[in-house]
């Protein structure tokens, strides 16, 4: 799975936007010539994980990532700690070995805390020796410094990825999720959809948190709750919130720049991703998704297509809809979306 499949569903403005991160990284050097060198570095860090194909590939691969962010540990290496989140992901047992050292990053302090929250991802993912790492996220998620303020919530889906039932980082999201700003409440409800499962003192709270007064929690928790598809009642209430979303103005309230896969991307279109994450039970956001293919947001019609055919029942209404797209909409991005979408309903229509 290369990086543009693993973030499939947000199409080509992810492309743009992983060019502008990289470009806004090295803006700060003021120099012309960092900059294209790092956008290089960063070019082929990608293309490599992209060409991975056998276990020394990622060995090699994760090597030289760890070794890139022990030489220079501010943020101009987040492309190689992105590397890492796809190795784990991906190859999770490659990461292990180097466990220890991640910890030695994260117990820096002189370690700026956007590369400290990608360590503490990697750590929680790639899992080990309970009584090795947990000491180190515990201090991690009691480190109340402002600049570590994200680093904490990081702290404790790692920590719960590793001791599902943890006190400490379970209070920790609880008090975060119930906060006066809505920073706090939104992130809690975002690192909760990261974890590989919901305790019973976390469901019930996140589903009150889908009539929170900010468009961006309430999507998030709608986006943690998916995985309770088996509450028929409260799954309605999930697709009801993400649809409202849809029709809202991404424009108005951005999600945080928390990972680069959601980097100041329109609480609308991630609804649509969460929609298309729950398939055909989603149903109902269709005519909501039809409507919304006459967005003003292109960022937002270019994703709609590939939700439409992961939703929908290849109905006239949908076929009509999405032809009209490929003909006339202006973006060459959005009518080969629709395209797409089209040839997939087709085929589940066909078999």
């Amino acid at each position: 799975m290369n990086h543009k499949q693993s973030l499939e569903f947000v199409g080509p403005p992810t492309a743009l936007l992983l060019t502008a991160s990289i470009t806004f990284l090295c803006l700060g050097t003021g120099l012309r010539a960092e900059n294209d060198a790092a956008y290089s570095r960063a070019a082929k860090l990608y293309e490599r994980i992209d060409a991975a194909i056998t276990p020394a590939d990622y060995q090699a691969l994760a090597s030289d990532c760890v070794r890139r962010l022990r030489l220079t540990p501010g943020n101009t290496n987040e492309p190689a700690a992105q590397v890492l989140l796809r190795i784990v992901a991906e190859k999770p047992d490659v990461l292990k070995p180097y466990v220890p050292t991640l910890l030695e990053y994260v117990g820096d302090a002189d370690r700026s805390s956007t590369m400290r929250c990608y360590e503490l991802q990697v750590v929680g993912l790639a899992g080990g020796n309970a009584d090795q790492i947990l000491p180190v996220l515990e201090k991690a998620l009691g480190n109340s410094s402002l600049s570590d303020f994200f680093a904490r919530f990081y702290a404790a889906q790692a920590i719960l990825r590793i001791d599902s039932q943890h006190t400490g980082a379970i209070s920790f999201l609880i008090n975060q999720v119930d906060a006066k700003e809505p920073t706090s409440r939104w992130t809690s409800a975002y690192i909760m959809r990261g974890l590989p499962k919901l305790s019973d003192r976390l469901t019930p709270i996140l589903e009150k948190k889908l009539d929170d007064p900010h468009p961006s929690v309430r999507v998030y928790a709608a986006g943690a709750l998916i995985r309770n598809q088996q509450n028929k009642r409260l799954l309605e209430k999930i697709v009801q919130t993400l649809s409202n979303a849809v029709k809202e103005d991404g424009r108005s309230a951005y999600l945080m720049p928390i990972t680069f896969s959601e980097w100041t991307m329109p609480h609308n279109m991630i609804a649509v991703g969460y929609l298309k994450e729950i398939g055909p039970s989603a149903g109902s956001a269709v005519p909501v998704l039809l409507q919304a293919l006459q967005s003003s947001e292109v960022e937002l019609r270019v994703v709609i297509p590939q939700a439409i055919s992961a939703i929908g029942s290849g109905s006239d209404e949908e076929i009509i809809a999405l032809t009209r797209v490929t003909q006339q909409d202006k973006s060459a991005y959005v009518r080969r979306e629709a395209q797409k979408a089209l040839q997939v309903l087709y085929e589940n229509k066909n078999e």
